[in-house]
């Protein structure tokens, strides 16, 4: 785990590592209540900096059969491939499956505004 912690700034590099690893270790920071909580003193200070994210492990094969879809409406399916939120930047299709691993509750949209890519 390249995870370095200094003042109010947690950085985790992405070099090498499979995008699931990845993801499930940035919403692990994410969720750990003593830094992120909507009532400790620290909440606004706290920053999740992901680095080198092109050079993040995704198969082939997931990038042209994964399809993310439905907006939740009745005859919302809406399907995109992981390889078009790729090709516009590798920071939209981790975040969106950083979104699916943190628990709905009304902290998660803050919770994400945490998180910057560098």
């Amino acid at each position: 785990m390249n995870v370095k912690i200094s003042e109010n700034v947690i950085k985790v590099d992405a070099a090498n590592k499979s995008i699931g690893r990845l993801a499930s270790e940035v919403a692990r920071i994410l969720n750990n209540k003593t830094l992120f909580s909507l009532k400790a003193k620290n909440f606004n200070k706290f920053i999740v900096e992901i680095s080198n994210i092109k050079k993040i492990k995704i198969s082939d094969k997931k990038l042209q059969n994964k399809v993310i879809h439905n907006t939740g409406y009745p005859g919302g399916i809406r399907e995109k491939s992981w390889q078009n939120l790729y090709d516009k930047g590798p920071g939209d299709l981790l975040m969106n499956v950083i979104y699916n691993m943190i628990p709905e509750n009304p902290s998660r949209k803050s919770k994400l505004k945490r998180i910057k890519f560098i």
